[in-house]
């Protein structure tokens, strides 16, 4: 007798959170309820930046929102995420690099299996260095940075791609040879997972 209160006491307390959520979802209320699913998309990429004096790996991502047809506005950034050690001079530096604006993007062809699409992202950016020599001091270096590129996404499922892109970097600052060591325009080729509607 006393087990089997104790066991259906035991299964009471262990089905109660799943009836009260499900109680609680079908009477909460929101703020916002959309009457259509939003389009929009975002999520990380890795970008292979062909530097002057090598290649380095760049890390971050972008979100956009649909605002016409084929036309999307949004958001992203990069920031450098391996070793780039440039000489200049016969002097190494360790350099630091990070980008990030406004994106404008049209897609120009959308199928069942994949899309095509042009970018622009357009913004600041702001790179340091030090030298390796003894007293120096980390040296930065704003500028603003404008990025086009073009991109193919894959159709993983009707929520997910996946992507190729190529794309180059322009610098407004024409002397970062001498502030950072290097130069940090050229291009990039980029590997994204987007997530969102389709």
């Amino acid at each position: 007798m006393f087990n089997s209160k104790f066991r259906l006491a035991i299964t009471v307390l262990l089905l109660a959170p799943f009836l009260s959520a499900r109680t609680f979802a079908d009477s909460a209320k929101v703020l916002f309820e959309p009457g259509a699913q939003i389009a929009a998309a975002g999520g990380p990429g890795e970008k292979i930046a062909f530097l002057p004096q090598g290649t380095a790996l760049l890390s971050g991502g972008t979100g956009t929102l649909e605002v016409g047809d084929g036309l999307g506005l949004g958001v992203g950034g990069y920031t450098l995420a391996s070793d780039y050690v440039p000489v200049h001079n016969a002097v190494k530096y360790d350099l630091g690099y990070s980008y990030g604006g406004v994106i404008l993007d049209y897609t120009y062809f959308r199928s069942n299996l994949y899309s095509v699409y042009a970018s622009v992202m357009a913004g600041p950016a702001q790179g340091w260095s030090i030298a390796r020599i003894t007293g120096a001091d980390r040296v930065y270096a704003n500028f603003f940075q404008i990025e086009p590129g073009i991109d193919i996404m894959l159709n993983v499922t009707h929520e997910l791609r996946v992507g190729l892109g190529v794309s180059w970097r322009y610098c407004a600052q024409d002397d970062l040879n001498s502030h950072l060591g290097t130069d940090l325009g050229g291009g990039a080729a980029t590997l994204m997972m987007m997530y969102g509607q389709n």
